[in-house]
C-alpha cells in the first residue's frame, strides 16, 4: 500500500511520546508499504538531524508551523469556536501541500496523527483515488481537557486555568466528534479512550491499537541492589511544558517529595524532558536536577531506583511507563498514570493516588529489593508479551486491510478491539 501520514512535529528524534508513537509505526509499515511524511516543522528548526526517515518513507515534505502569537491565542480562546490546539496548528502551506500530494499519487491510506492535524482531512478534497481516512488519536482530547479542569477547580491558584480547560473542553469535543466522523476509521490507544469517543458517536468504527515500545533499544538489565541502595535516585520523565506532566511533577515536589526525604534524606529526584517551563526550573536544588532535552534516556532509567509517574490529567497511554517497564526500571504511579494499560498493581508497578501512599511505595522499593527486582523482570515480561512495536503495527496494518475491504457506501460503523 502507498501511506501518507501527517504530523505535527517530526517524528525524529523521538524525544516525545507522539514522536515516538509515529516513528516507530513508520518504521514497521516501512518494510512492507510505501511510506510517505508530511510534517509540521517548528518556526526556525531546521530540522537537520532526520535520522532514518529518508530511508524509511519515499518523500518527506515538510511545512514551517506558522507563527502564532500570544496575543493571538488569547483572542481566539474567547472569539473563536474552534479549539485552541486546532488554531495553533492551522496552516493554509500544509492544506496546499497535501493537496498537491493527493492529486499527483493515489494514496491508499491516509493516517492522520492526532486531532490537530484532523483539520486538513475534515472537508471535502479533490483526492487522486479514494484514500481510507485513518485518525489516529493519541489522547482521546476532549477527557484531557475535562479531567484538567476538574483538577484545577480544586485549587483557588488554578481558577483562571480551570476556566480555560473549561472552553476548550467544550470546544475539544464538538470539534472532535466531527473529526472522527470524517474519519473511515478511528484508532484509539487504550479502550479507555475508545469508549470516550464512542460517547461522542456510538456509531464510530473505533480500533484500539496502543502505544508500544522498541525493547532492543530499551534493554533491559538486572537490578544492582547495592548501588540503589547507596545512592537511591527515583526519575520523572516526560516533555516538560506538557500541562498534565507539569502538574504531576510539581504535585509530587511539593506533596510526595517531602515525606520521602524524611526517611531518605540522600534521596535525589532527576526530571528529565525538553522545555521545563519556568514553575519547572524553579523546583532546582541540591537534591532535584532538572535536565531539559537529553539525546538518551537510557541512562537515567538505568541509575534509577524508581520512575515516578504521579499524573492527575491526562489521557491516552503513557509511553513513558513502558519505556521504563522495559528497561527493568521499577514503576510507581497514580492509578491515571498507567491507565489503559495491562498494569496490575504489585505485580507489574506500585500504585497509589494520594501523596503518602506514593511515598510508601517508593520507599518499598528501597528497603525491599526483592520486590524491586520481582516487578523489574514481570514488567518486562509483559513489555515483550503486549507492547513490543513489532507486534502491534501489524495490528494496525489489518485495521486497513479489513476496513479497505468495505464499500464505502455499505459501511455500518462498529466498534472493534484489534
Amino acid at each position: 500500500m502507498r501511506i501518507l501520514v501527517l504530523t505535527s512535529q517530526p517524528p525524529y528524534p523521538p524525544h516525545q511520546g507522539a514522536a515516538a508513537r509515529n516513528l516507530n509505526i513508520i518504521r514497521h509499515l516501512a518494510g512492507r508499504h510505501e511510506m510517505h511524511l508530511l510534517t509540521l516543522v517548528s518556526t526556525g528548526q531546521s530540522w537537520s538531524d532526520r535520522g532514518p526517515l529518508p530511508e524509511l518513507c519515499a518523500s518527506v515534505t515538510t511545512v514551517p508551523t506558522p507563527p502564532y502569537s500570544m496575543l493571538k491565542r488569547l483572542i481566539n480562546v474567547f472569539a473563536s469556536t474552534s479549539p485552541d490546539l486546532i488554531q495553533r496548528h492551522w496552516s493554509p502551506h500544509l492544506k496546499a501541500a497535501l493537496l498537491r500530494l493527493t492529486q499527483s499519487l493515489p494514496f491508499d491510506v491516509i493516517q492522520v496523527e492526532n486531532l490537530e492535524m484532523a483539520q486538513y482531512v475534515a472537508g471535502p478534497m479533490k483526492l487522486a483515488g479514494r484514500p481510507l481516512v485513518v485518525l489516529d488519536e493519541h489522547n482521546a482530547e476532549y477527557v484531557l481537557q475535562q479531567r484538567a479542569f476538574h483538577t484545577d477547580l480544586r485549587r483557588p491558584s488554578k481558577w483562571i486555568a480551570a476556566f480555560y480547560s473549561y472552553l476548550q473542553w467544550k470546544k475539544l469535543r464538538r470539534f472532535e466528534q466531527h473529526a472522527c466522523r470524517a474519519a473511515d476509521m478511528v484508532i484509539a490507544v487504550s479502550e479507555a479512550d475508545q469508549q470516550a469517543l464512542l460517547d461522542l458517536d456510538s456509531r464510530l468504527d473505533v480500533r484500539v491499537v496502543p502505544n508500544g515500545v522498541d525493547t532492543d533499544y530499551f534493554v533491559y538489565r538486572e537490578r544492582d541492589a547495592s548501588s540503589f541502595i547507596k545512592r537511591p535516585s527515583i526519575v520523572f520523565t516526560g516533555t516538560m511544558d506538557f500541562r498534565p506532566n507539569v502538574d504531576g511533577v510539581l504535585w509530587f515536589c511539593q506533596d510526595v517529595l517531602p515525606h520521602l526525604r524524611r526517611r531518605v534524606p540522600n534521596l535525589r529526584l532527576y526530571i528529565v524532558g525538553k522545555r521545563p517551563n519556568r514553575a519547572v526550573r524553579g523546583l532546582i536544588s541540591e537534591y532535584i536536577t532538572v535536565t531539559g532535552a537529553v539525546e538518551d534516556v537510557r541512562p537515567y532509567f538505568k541509575n534509577a531506583t524508581a520512575c515516578v509517574v504521579p499524573l492527575r490529567m491526562g489521557g491516552g497511554t503513557r509511553l513513558k511507563v513502558l519505556e521504563a517497564m522495559a528497561s527493568g526500571t521499577p514503576v510507581v504511579s497514580t492509578n491515571l498514570g498507567v491507565e489503559g494499560l495491562e498494569v496490575r498493581d504489585g505485580v507489574h508497578a506500585l500504585l497509589a493516588d494520594d501523596p503518602a501512599g506514593l511515598a510508601s511505595r517508593v520507599l518499598e522499593l528501597i528497603v525491599d529489593r526483592q520486590c524491586a527486582q520481582t516487578l523489574s523482570t514481570t514488567a518486562r515480561a509483559l513489555v515483550e508479551e503486549k507492547y513490543d512495536w513489532r507486534l502491534i503495527v501489524p495490528r494496525l496494518e489489518d485495521c486497513y486491510v479489513e476496513r479497505r475491504t468495505i464499500p464505502a457506501d455499505k459501511v455500518e460503523r462498529t466498534t472493534q478491539r484489534t
